[in-house]
């Protein structure tokens, strides 16, 4: 019997997730971190993978080039890009080396050529910072295949479109597609298969914390998946994947917790699923309850990363519009110490002007004399934000190229960049399992 002609043939569309551009600065080989760093922690595709999901769900033919992956091989691919100036001083001159983490143009064509001809591509974006491998991928797609719609989305999109545009994709994508916001991540489309999953339950921020963008990308109405779909997902990577290790990559995880985040740790707990669950973007202490703090821990969270940011109340609640002060971090602490958790790692940002170095070392000091890991977190402007714009004056010179965190934009004089340093070097000193970076 014949095949039907006249039967539709299914659309293809391509999904990327493009290689990063990292500073990697010298005095991290000291530690063997060539490549890794705090931002290619879980960095799993999670939403482009949901999207896969929605347009297989829609009929379409997918397929999926990660070239930015974690999963590339044994040793992610890393070539040298040059050097960039640190700082806002110029009397002495401090550049750190610039890295491609990910696919080569050259790797990446050769793929690419491997693909039958897609009628649309979409390509994501993160940091802002990151633009200029977007930028190549999309020159690159536009050679090989000429015919097909480009479409860029994510974070870069979202917050620089019309930067953005100066990428040439036919599209510029901002927001979420909220279609698929509550779809699970398709693993199938991965060559290799991650050892852990990326979930949300959660999007969107009611806070105002004047260095984020959160608000801006998702909005300031918290909604929430439906809780037993989520337990559904974990059951079914479980199952097909062996996956046991969970990260819950929330905004602010515990606002109204006994409503929300509360309903999911018992369903996790009575479900006995044996996982490890990660809630790596810090838990605000004035939210965080002796109870709650509980059942994270019998539901699976090990290591805890606490959002301090700052030891000076000033700074937190008139500057940052954070809700805690230092009280409620002390309180948290009690808390966590009677719980024992493996690790306890606390967020400190530092490299604002005119920031206080004594300060900086004090709560590197607190966290360390608690028995817990200070993370110094470099400060960096992101666009659209309260503290973009409080600081446009000292970098409207600079490239969104020039703005990664680990170039310390906002540093005013080469004197406060050495002494951050030694205070960041201090810091990753107190860890001496350095490589979980």
């Amino acid at each position: 019997m014949k095949k039907n002609s006249n039967k539709k043939k299914a659309k293809k569309i391509l999904f990327i997730n493009p290689p990063r551009q990292e500073v990697i600065p010298k005095y991290f080989t000291q530690y063997n971190l060539r490549y890794s760093n705090p931002w290619l922690t879980f960095s799993q595709p999670a939403a482009l993978l949901r999207m896969v999901t929605y347009f297989r769900k829609q009929g379409w033919e997918v397929a999926m080039i990660d070239a930015g992956s974690e999963y590339l091989g044994h040793q992610t691919p890393v070539y040298h890009q040059g050097q960039r100036q640190c700082g806002n001083f110029n009397k002495k001159k401090i550049f750190e080396p610039v890295f491609r983490v990910g696919m080569s143009n050259d790797d990446f064509k050769k793929v690419l050529k491997k693909e039958k001809s897609p009628q649309e591509i979409f390509i994501t974006s993160s940091f802002t910072y990151q633009y200029e491998p977007i930028h190549d991928i999309i020159k690159i797609c536009k050679h090989v295949f000429p015919q097909s719609k480009i479409t860029l989305g994510g974070t870069y999109a979202t917050l620089c479109p019309e930067h953005a545009k100066n990428s040439q994709a036919d599209k510029i994508f901002e927001g979420e597609f909220k279609e698929t916001n509550d779809l699970p991540a398709d693993f199938e489309i991965l060559k290799q298969k991650p050892h852990y999953s990326v979930i949300k339950f959660s999007r969107g921020c009611n806070q105002a914390c004047s260095y984020c963008a959160v608000p801006l990308l998702e909005g300031r109405r918290i909604s929430y998946r439906d809780f037993p779909n989520v337990l559904k997902e974990i059951k079914e990577k479980k199952k097909k994947y062996g996956i046991n290790k969970i990260v819950f990559w929330e905004s602010n995880p515990c606002h109204d917790a006994e409503n929300n985040i509360e309903v999911l740790l018992d369903l996790l707990i009575q479900s006995k699923l044996n996982l490890e669950i990660f809630l790596p973007e810090g838990l605000s202490p004035a939210q965080l309850s002796l109870s709650l703090l509980y059942k994270m821990r019998k539901a699976g969270l090990k290591t805890i990363t606490l959002a301090l940011e700052s030891s000076d109340n000033k700074i937190l609640q008139k500057r940052f519009h954070k809700k805690h002060s230092m009280e409620d971090f002390k309180r948290c602490v009690k808390y966590v110490h009677q719980l024992n958790f493996s690790e306890v790692f606390v967020f400190i940002l530092a490299g604002l002007p005119g920031e206080n170095m004594r300060n900086i070392f004090d709560a590197v000091k607190r966290v360390e004399d608690e028995g817990f890991i200070p993370m110094l977190m470099p400060f960096t402007p992101i666009p659209k934000t309260e503290e973009y714009k409080k600081v446009f004056s000292r970098i409207k010179h600079k490239g969104l190229e020039d703005l990664h965190p680990l170039l310390w934009p906002c540093v005013e004089s080469a004197v406060d960049y050495e002494r951050l340093i030694k205070i960041y070097l201090y810091a990753l000193n107190i860890k001496k399992n350095i490589g979980r970076f």
